[in-house]
């Protein structure tokens, strides 16, 4: 396993199972927290801005955290979000006439940016669905269930895209108790692990041409 991340709407509970699949694999986990960069930029994540603000905030956010994925570029870790999550919560906000004329060339740009930054950095991703109980908690999300559901629709719909050439799995919402969702996590790893081994050998076998 080279760079797994774990992907979904907040306060679904990727934190939490990336922080325990790492303690007990004994690899390394790695926290992103968006907020702090928000806020390392003098802004509140909760108040309103602009699209075109937004996606340059956004943007910015991309630039800082494929910093974070190149520093750990030939390890065993598992990140609590990666690229998809970033273009979730970036179309999330493109709905009805939010997105100015002038900003869709940049838009469409940057989700290609994030699907360049997401195949170059990591080998598999799970998308987390909802499903577990939410207690409100200081320094959280809102538990809007509402925008929780239309995230998760969104990323599923992200990872399942053709441009994401990353091996790409998800936890059946079904399974919510931290036993199940572990070994689940395990046997999408493990599967990942395969069709990626695979892969390789495929390349190899047809002389550097993968199809």
């Amino acid at each position: 396993m080279a760079l797994v991340s774990l992907t979904g709407a907040h306060r679904v509970g990727k934190t939490t199972l990336a922080r325990e699949y790492a303690q007990k694999h004994g690899i390394e986990f790695v926290e992103t927290s968006v907020s702090a960069i928000f806020h390392d930029l003098g802004l509140n994540p909760a108040a309103p801005m602009s699209f075109t603000q937004r996606l340059e905030v956004q943007r910015e956010i991309l630039k800082r955290l494929d910093a974070i994925y190149e520093r750990y570029a030939g390890r065993q870790a598992i990140f609590d979000r990666c690229p998809i999550d970033l273009l979730g919560y970036t179309l999330g906000d493109a709905v009805g006439d939010s997105v100015p004329a002038e900003c869709q060339a940049s838009l469409a740009t940057y989700v290609q940016e994030c699907y360049n930054v997401l195949n170059k950095r990591f080998t598999a991703i799970v998308l987390i669905q909802p499903g577990i109980a939410i207690v409100d908690a200081p320094g959280k999300a809102a538990p809007n269930l509402a925008y929780i559901e239309h995230l998760n629709s969104l990323m599923m719909g992200l990872a399942a895209d053709p441009r994401c050439k990353v091996v790409s799995r998800y936890i059946g919402r079904h399974i919510l108790d931290m036993e199940g969702r572990m070994r689940a996590l395990e046997s999408n790893i493990g599967g990942a692990e395969q069709v990626h081994l695979q892969a390789g050998q495929l390349y190899a076998a047809q002389g550097g041409l993968l199809h």
